[in-house]
């Protein structure tokens, strides 16, 4: 009787994430996920999905729906520290001897194959001191003891096996070795191995570079001259310093390539994500499971890792999926297609956190599928389709699956699915607003928290108060966790785009906590709305703290020369503070 408890729980628990066997949109079949105890635990301790960061950008509807197209498998290059076992094929430089052939030794599908990558053993120490810090609950599945799993973990995201990892199943990966089994690749690797890509007689459709890039022109002269010459699509991870990318960056030069940052599960950059201009996308970047060394499923060894490492190959399989349906198309083309269906969250249009949005894996492949069915596949045919926004509605196709979802009902399996699927084809905030409620309803609170908060943190939303208190209150804890941690990015402030949103957040923050962010909460309310920026000087005093010789804690030792009753307020909930306060500024009363 237990073990039967154990096992209608245990299948129940999942049926949030079960992927659904399709063909176009209509759901004939669906895969029940067999149970498994470490990802069951992982799903406890994130209220997500494990596979979140496929289910966010719908990776798992494009798998299937592929396969109709009987496409060649595309190659992408993985630039990482490699080994050559499990590779489809090993890039050698081109100074070495003569780029050989190595035999698959995982278990791959039709057109499905990826490396077993060395890692970059710097990169993974820095990403356990900050994500240690920043997701303590994800315990021990969250990162590897063992340092040689980085560029496996990378390659696995990309083009993995099995509906429920990996973005595309028509990747092919090769590996370029430019680390020469050290624990980095200086300038000469990076320029050989780049130059090596250039002069080979093969097209590179897609490199992906999840490394630190050296600072030097030639290494920026030689990817600009892939995207024109080969028309590559060159992915680069923005990196996981939680700072902006100043203007002397090399990445800054690199506006035609996509660079990728880290969507975090509460709808916002991860606040270890680098940010700038330069940013093109956003992709899930927190407990990505991916092929590792940490636990078995399905007779597969994984791990769950963190990092912009783990957003920019999301990006890099949903590039081959379009290079698949149009192998003629140009670089500039692929990334419009990206931007274009990416899920614009946060100011409109392009902006530092989030550059267009959130990486769109379902709509980008279908509108490439679209193009294909309408025989616009040459590049020119292609270029100037999608000079037409048209191009890129697919409401009809998410009417359809919001359609079948109702018909389903809500207490059906599939139904989360569905309505999934019709918010990424309209990729529209109430779509998603709708869709987190749901999800948080199911009990997947992270997951469906941070849809809810893709949805409202948008310039125009409207958010009643009852959600924005809750939200608010839910932001405002993350933002302190990153200072009482020493950690003085501002980013929960500064990734708000709802003034309404960006105010309740900021006064539900603690005394402290509201000094230290003021100059971001103002530098953002300019961005947003500055007509609100004389509300903001009203209603809090932190203003009065940052810039003179006033400090509080010595200021609250000398109470005898104060008024009384300022001892008895409560220095937690600064906004509580009333204009009778005997400072040099008095605060004027609200209106």
């Amino acid at each position: 009787m237990r073990k039967l408890l154990y096992s209608v729980l245990s299948g129940l628990f999942f049926y949030g994430w079960v992927v659904h066997a399709e063909t176009d949109l209509n759901l004939t079949s669906h895969e029940k996920t067999p149970f498994c105890d470490p990802l069951l635990k992982l799903e406890s301790q994130i209220k997500a999905p494990a596979f979140w960061g496929i289910q966010l950008i719908g990776a798992d509807f494009t798998k299937t729906s592929l396969r109709s197209f009987h496409l060649n498998p595309v190659s992408v290059v993985v630039s990482d520290q490699a080994i050559s076992e499990g590779a489809s094929r090993k890039i050698l430089l081109s100074n070495h001897e003569k780029s050989s052939d190595f035999k698959l030794l995982l278990k791959t599908g039709i057109g499905q194959k990826f490396s077993t990558l060395l890692g970059d053993q710097p990169l993974i120490k820095e990403i356990k001191n900050f994500a240690i810090e920043t997701l303590p609950i994800f315990n021990r599945f969250m990162f590897s003891s063992n340092l040689k799993i980085h560029g496996k973990h990378v390659a696995g995201t990309i083009g993995a096996q099995g509906f429920n990892f990996g973005v595309s199943n028509i990747a092919e990966i090769e590996e370029l070795d430019i680390f020469h089994g050290m624990d980095g690749a200086d300038n000469e690797s990076m320029i050989e191995g780049y130059q090596t890509l250039i002069d080979r007689n093969e097209p590179v459709p897609v490199l992906n570079m999840s490394h630190a890039l050296s600072a030097d022109v030639k290494i920026v002269e030689l990817l600009k001259t892939l995207v024109q010459k080969k028309q590559t699509i060159c992915v680069i991870a923005s990196h996981n310093q939680g700072e902006e990318l100043r203007k002397e960056n090399l990445i800054n030069q690199l506006d035609d390539c996509i660079i990728v940052g880290s969507l975090g599960f509460d709808g916002i950059k991860s606040d270890f994500s680098n940010y700038g201009p330069v940013v093109g996308l956003i992709a899930p970047g927190e407990a990505i499971v991916s092929l590792g060394d940490q636990f078995e499923w399905h007779k597969e060894k994984l791990s769950a890792l963190s990092g912009t490492s783990m957003a920019a190959p999301e990006v890099s399989g949903a590039a081959a999926n379009l290079k698949g349906l149009l192998p003629l198309s140009r670089a500039e083309d692929i990334r419009k297609i990206l931007y274009e269906t990416a899920i614009d969250i946060g100011l409109p249009g392009r902006d530092a956190f989030t550059g267009y949005g959130v990486l769109n894996v379902l709509k980008a492949t279908r509108v490439a599928e679209n193009l294909v069915k309408k025989g616009l596949t040459s590049a020119d045919e292609i270029h100037a389709a999608l000079a037409d926004p048209k191009i890129f509605n697919l409401d009809d196709l998410s009417r359809k699956a919001l359609s079948q979802a109702y018909q389903a009902g809500a207490s059906s399996p599939i139904y989360l699915n569905l309505r999934r699927k019709a918010a990424l084809l309209s990729g529209k905030a109430e779509d998603f607003l709708e869709l987190g409620t749901a999800y948080m309803a199911a009990g997947y609170s992270a997951f469906g928290r941070g849809m809810f908060i893709m949805a409202v943190n948008r310039k125009e939303a409207k958010i009643d108060k009852k959600n924005l208190s809750e939200i608010a209150s839910h932001l405002a804890s993350v933002q302190e966790k990153i200072l009482k941690d020493e950690r003085k990015n501002s980013y929960v402030i500064g990734s708000l785009a709802n003034a309404d949103l960006l105010m309740e957040v900021y006064r539900k923050l603690s005394f402290e906590s509201a000094r230290l962010t003021y100059k971001t909460m103002k530098a953002q309310m300019n961005v947003v709305a500055p007509e609100r920026l004389a509300e903001l000087e009203q209603r809090f005093p932190q203003k009065l703290y940052e810039i003179e010789e006033l400090d509080l804690a010595a200021t609250l030792k000398m109470g005898d020369l104060f008024d009384p009753n300022l001892r008895k307020l409560d220095w937690k909930n600064p906004y509580e503070v009333t204009p009778f306060l005997p400072f040099a500024h008095p605060l004027k009363p609200l209106k």
